[in-house]
């Protein structure tokens, strides 16, 4: 043989080719790791949003939504309110 044996059935040559053949497989699947990690990770990042569509729920938005009505209400009734001290302050108005 090619070289002393380390047991009974165990041979440098067939050492060899064992780790031939493993490398020949992470050869060809280093290749299919490095095309399908940026597909994997927008699958991650896909799950965390629809994960944050979900978590959404419609008192929240209906809670904002009535916090933005309050505001432009209050808006409003300050330009109103503006509105008719400076009508008054600047004399009779004739046509209204």
């Amino acid at each position: 043989m090619f070289g002393p044996r380390l047991t009974p059935g165990l041979s440098i040559s067939k050492v060899i080719g064992g780790i031939s053949k493993t490398l020949g497989v992470v050869n060809q699947i280093i290749p299919i790791y490095k095309e399908a990690k940026p597909m994997i990770n927008n699958a991650r990042n896909a799950l965390n949003i629809i994960k944050e569509f979900s978590n959404t729920t419609t008192n929240r938005v209906m809670t904002k939504k009535e916090e933005n009505l309050k505001q432009v209400k209050e808006q409003i009734t300050n330009i109103s309110n503006k509105l008719n001290n400076s009508s008054q302050n600047k004399g009779p108005t004739f046509f209204q």
